[in-house]
């Protein structure tokens, strides 16, 4: 039972909002009672690129003409394990992109502050939705060491995506010769966003990790080569 993203009021009852994707409760449902507004977009630019011939480098895009406005959203930011290395990770069903359960993940911001808030609201959201957005099920555990890390969240003044220039967000992954296998991903959040903004962009990247296009906005307007933004 998710709890909605305003109020957090838990309830067997709750509405997912088909601009932003997140929930709420009855009172909070409609766009304008949390902020949402249909009218006001960013644009967003993928790109392909050939790595080494034995790896493929997929780098997914968002142009820096980004509309930041509307109301800063309160969200529920849920606690993920922390370990101190990722040696013991467990091999479970290949049912997300890395084929492995959990997943290591390295933030690359301090404990507490607000970029490592937006990353663990936008993990636990995954956790909760893979298998609706993506038929995926994961689980993520936070790690200390960036080094094996399968998943690395960086937030950067300036973000640049494939050198085609500045960008809000950059979704980089790597996988195993002949295979959709993810071995690595580097996702990265320009600093500076609301935090409702920096959720919504932090979203559309992994989405790239998990294999979502902007060809999946229909169904998930958060993947579209424009974003709502409230």
């Amino acid at each position: 039972m998710s709890g909605c993203s305003v109020c957090g009021t838990g309830s067997v009852l709750s509405y997912t909002c088909n601009y932003c994707g997140e929930t709420f409760c009855s009172e909070h449902r409609l766009p304008e009672s949390h902020g949402c507004d249909g009218s006001r977009t960013r644009s967003i630019r993928s790109r392909v690129t050939a790595a080494a011939p034995n790896r493929s480098t997929i780098r997914a895009a968002l142009v820096a003409a980004v509309l930041l406005a509307g109301a800063v959203w309160l969200v529920q930011f849920g606690g993920l394990h922390t370990v101190t290395s990722a040696a013991d990770a467990a091999v479970s069903t290949p049912d997300n992109p890395w084929g492995q359960r959990p997943v290591y993940v390295y933030v690359a911001a301090p404990n507490g502050s607000a970029a490592e808030q937006i990353a663990a609201a936008e993990l636990g959201h995954w956790e909760e939705h893979a298998s609706r957005y993506a038929d995926a099920n994961v689980t993520f555990a936070r790690t200390q060491a960036r080094d094996g890390a399968a998943l690395v969240i960086e937030f950067k003044p300036d973000v640049v995506c494939d050198g085609s220039g500045s960008a809000v967000g950059c979704a980089e992954t790597t996988t195993a010769e002949g295979s959709d296998l993810v071995l690595d991903a580097t996702v990265a959040v320009e600093t500076g966003m609301r935090r409702r903004d920096a959720r919504l962009v932090l979203r559309h990247e992994l989405g790239h990790v998990f294999g979502l296009s902007h060809n999946d906005a229909d169904q998930f307007p958060w993947m579209s080569a424009e974003i709502e933004t409230g």
